[in-house]
Parts: C-alpha cells; structure tokens; sequence
C-alpha cells in the first residue's frame, strides 16, 4: 500500500483550481489536479520517483473512488494546488493529507484484500 505518494510527489506544485460552473465556483477534482501537480512536485527536493504521471494519477483517482474517500483526496489536492511553493505541501496541507490518507487506511483496515488497497498504483 503505498498512502501518502501521490502527496509527496504532488507536494511543490501552484495552479490556479478555481472553475465556475453555473454562476458559481467549484472547487477542481484531484483527478483533474494531479498530473500537473504530479509533473511540478517531481521537482521538488525528495519527491519519489514516478515514471507516468497520467497512470500514476489515474490509480490514485481510483484508490479514492474505491476506499470512498474523493472529498478527502480532492480537498488534499485543492490545498496543494492553492499553495505558491508546493514543496511545501506536506506541512501546508498537512491537515487535508492526513485526513485523505487516514481515510484510506481505514478502509483498507477493513478491506484489506481489495484492489485498491493491494495493488501497487504504479
């Protein structure tokens, strides 16, 4: 199980996440956050090492729908890609990371032979 990579790689990045729809704004999802903020926190000192930043993004946006845990994993990204430095995203976000990754972790407590929670993302 490897919780908490995609924020270690996506921890340096900034975009703007903000997207109106309907006269309103609405924060972006993390699957429509994570390859940019994938490819930027590459950069960032420490960052593991990722070879497909697409695919890398697509397990983790499954790991998400399948633990139910979206609206963490979405609020973890949104907090990286508000930041002007997202190397520094693990303390900034520290709250919006941990809650996604302990979100995770429990239901991989209770599911421990599913998919998501088994199988290397990359």
């Amino acid at each position: 199980m490897r919780l908490g990579a995609r924020f270690a790689v996506t921890a340096g990045l900034a975009v703007g996440v903000a997207c109106g729809c309907a006269g309103q704004t609405k924060e972006a999802s993390g699957a429509e956050l994570c390859p940019d903020l994938c490819a930027r926190g590459k950069k960032c000192p420490a960052a593991p090492q990722i070879s497909n930043c697409d695919d890398f993004c697509l397990g983790e946006d499954a790991r998400a729908t399948g633990t139910n845990c979206h609206a963490q994993y979405d609020a973890a990204e949104n907090c990286l890609a508000d930041l002007d430095d997202v190397c520094t995203g693990p303390k900034a976000c520290a709250n919006e990371i941990n809650a996604a990754n302990n979100c995770e972790l429990a239901y991989c407590m209770k599911h421990p032979s599913d998919d998501v929670c088994v199988s290397p993302v990359e």
